[in-house]
């Protein structure tokens, strides 16, 4: 009948429609995700971020080498920190 004809083309074309606009979401979120991409690889490239990352790591280590024990304990500590954040219901 009519009515069903009319119902059923309605439902493919707002499938159509649900296709497109889906694939258009899709493609704009790829298009964002690679130009995110890319500006994280141009600021990892920086060579004055990569001198400070430098220096953090290298006084990270020092104080570490310098305290073991406490920073052992700062560790656990951070951890179980951290474990009870996220685990809270």
């Amino acid at each position: 009948n009519k009515f069903e004809l009319r119902f059923l083309n309605r439902i493919k074309h707002y499938k159509h429609n649900f296709n497109c606009m889906s694939q258009n979401a899709l493609d704009l979120f790829g298009k964002k995700i690679s130009e995110l991409g890319h500006s994280g690889h141009s600021l990892l490239n920086d060579p004055e971020l990569q001198r400070k990352i430098s220096k953090v790591k290298r006084d990270t280590e020092t104080v570490i080498r310098k305290n073991p024990i406490a920073s052992i304990g700062v560790g656990l500590l951070a951890g179980f920190l951290i474990g009870k954040l996220l685990s809270r219901d």
